[in-house]
């Protein structure tokens, strides 16, 4: 039959089918090999393998973990994220990275691309250089699966299902139902008409009933607006590629576009894909609305990539392996990247040393569609400290520009040199906490 599960199509090595023989819904066996890992590479997992694994991770490095449910599925299904940095209990405010999968459930891989940085970042420490110092940086944020409904359709019932969500959009139990998630994102929502997204409910393609409709895409959105990421991965499969936003062609990108040349650096790094290809960086497959990638740019300045990583669903732990070898360099690179330079972070507080609500603005990354990138805020203190952070386009002087709602600009200058560099802006006035806690762009229009 054309319609069977993925799970009955995997090549297993005698010995090692531990994951999908199990029967539906059974925690799987987690036994730590003679290294200390988990076994990753076995075969692909499930939502309830992967959340099974991340309580296994979270148990065994409760020091440098927490693990939180952002939200659930339309089928009930939690979200799983893990949050990983050095002195967890410590509450320090670091720039936040975010790397996920799984947007597709149909591209189980991107699963594992995500597990495996959760690996390295974990056992790591004592074989690679960079690990402790990434984690004394940064808070990383790890989502193996934003779609846990359209994985387990993959896994479980049919191989032509899970490109899409949970919803029920059909009166049967269709192949059809669902949305794509990596269109119903809002921003440019629609704007192509039937060429980069779908309004009919059956296309593999369809777009929601309204912008950010889907609870995936509402507990994404909602975790972003929180940390302000500085950067994000998003994994994919279907071809080899590295997209840099904005990937609608109309939209017009920020000069200089930083997001490519961080992306052109990153590319560089990669070995020979074993696909027989090599990952370049592109603007987009095809011009596409509604993608978490310029969401997040165009929110909150985030240096959003897209990560084609491979080109079909490999069914063997080697042509696994592989691949996720081969796509390593992208996240390592990122944060080396970051801690490198040329980068920035900084803290916006007022006259009286309170962190600030504020819009920050960097002159050498000039914005064309409306864009406001918010400090890092909220009514809670311990989460809103009047962060930011950005990669910058490279060496020298830059204006920075900070604007906060009925109060005049406030200008400040620097010089970049290669390197990541603290700064500190007070404003020589008070300024009153937004009414109702939230720091976003809509406060100016008040």
């Amino acid at each position: 039959s054309d319609e069977r599960p993925y799970k009955y199509m995997e090549q297993w090595l005698h010995g090692t089918a531990t994951y999908m023989l199990r029967g539906r819904g059974a925690k799987c066996p987690m036994i730590r090999d003679k290294r200390g890992l988990f076994p990753i590479d076995r075969s692909y997992q499930d939502p309830s393998c992967v959340n099974h694994l991340l309580e296994k991770w979270h148990k065994a490095f409760p020091e440098m973990t927490r693990l939180e449910t952002i939200g659930r599925s339309h089928r009930g299904t939690r979200i799983r994220a893990l949050r990983i940095s050095a002195d967890m209990d410590s509450n320090r405010d670091k720039p936040a990275i975010l790397l996920n999968g799984a947007h597709h459930g149909i591209e189980a891989i991107s699963v594992t691309f995500v597990l495996d940085a959760i690996q390295q970042l974990l056992r790591g420490q004592s074989t690679h250089p960079h690990i402790k110092r990434w984690l004394d940086t940064f808070t990383i944020w790890a989502i193996p699966v934003v779609n846990p409904d359209g994985l387990t359709n993959f896994l479980e019932r049919d191989v032509r299902m899970g490109r899409k969500n949970g919803r029920r959009t059909a009166p049967t139990n269709s192949r059809t139902n669902g949305v794509d998630l990596n269109r119903n994102y809002p921003f440019r929502w629609g704007m192509l008409g039937e060429r980069g997204s779908k309004s009919w409910r059956h296309s593999g393609y369809y777009r929601g009933p309204k912008a950010g409709s889907e609870p995936e895409v509402q507990a994404m959105m909602a975790l972003a607006n929180r940390e302000r990421f500085v950067a994000a991965l998003t994994y994919h499969t279907g071809t080899l590629g590295l997209l840099a936003p904005y990937t609608i062609d109309d939209v017009k990108n920020p000069v200089s576009n930083e997001a490519w040349s961080v992306a052109e650096e990153l590319v560089s790094l990669l070995p020979k894909h074993p696909e027989r290809g090599k990952i370049t960086v592109k603007r987009n497959l095809y011009s596409v609305d509604g993608t978490d990638q310029d969401w997040h740019r165009h929110t909150h300045g985030t240096l959003a990539l897209l990560v084609e990583g491979a080109r079909r669903t490999p069914n063997t732990t080697r042509r696994r392996n592989a691949i996720v070898r081969a796509i390593q360099p992208l996240w390592t690179g990122l944060l080396n990247r970051f801690q490198d330079g040329p980068s920035l972070s900084g803290h916006v507080v007022d006259v009286d040393g309170k962190p600030v609500c504020a819009a920050v603005a960097i002159d050498a990354i000039q914005t064309h569609e409306g864009e406001r990138w918010m400090t890092r805020y909220n009514a809670d203190p311990r989460g809103g400290s009047g962060r930011f952070d950005r990669f910058l386009p490279g060496t020298g002087s830059f204006t920075i520009t900070v604007d906060v709602p009925g109060k005049p600009t406030t200008h400040r200058r620097i010089r970049a040199k290669n390197g990541h560099q603290s700064i500190t802006i007070q404003l020589p006035f008070p300024v009153t906490p937004p009414a109702n806690g939230l720091c976003t762009p809509a406060l100016f229009k008040e």
